[in-house]
């Protein structure tokens, strides 16, 4: 079982921090969200059981962060770590970033975008020590 890692990042009105499996209805509810927003809940197959165990399970390989907007569940990130064999270095691989539309623009992002920039940076700071350049990859 992954070792679960308590921390939180405050940046303006957004707060981010590590998913806890008493979390995984809200990312699911979430993630159906960004499925529907894309035309694509048909294709969810993923439930709450599949979820945390790929998140805080044996078998754990993502990360999931909760970004909150006045205590509220408003956003979320799944990533996990990748290697770049030709260069040597860790990354980060972000699979998904969703922000619900009404809680976008409240300046936690790089151009003041809101939650989607607190994700990027409480990313950041997680256990890899993986920096802004292996996010940029992902086009965040």
């Amino acid at each position: 079982m992954q070792e679960i890692i308590s921390w939180e990042v405050i940046m303006g009105a957004v707060t981010v921090r590590a998913a806890t499996p008493g979390d995984i209805p809200t990312v699911l509810s979430l993630l159906r969200e960004l499925a529907a927003y894309e035309g694509k809940l048909d294709c969810v197959r993923i439930d709450e059981s599949l979820l945390a165990e790929y998140a805080f399970g044996e078998r754990a390989c993502i990360e999931v962060l909760l970004g909150l907007l006045d205590g509220n569940a408003v956003s979320y990130a799944i990533f996990f770590p990748h290697f770049g064999s030709y260069r040597g270095r860790p990354w980060l691989y972000l699979e998904d970033l969703y922000v619900q539309p009404g809680a976008r623009g409240h300046g936690g992002g790089p151009r003041d975008d809101g939650a989607p920039g607190a994700c990027h940076r409480a990313a950041r700071l997680g256990r890899y020590g993986v920096g802004r350049a292996g996010l940029e990859r992902t086009g965040i």
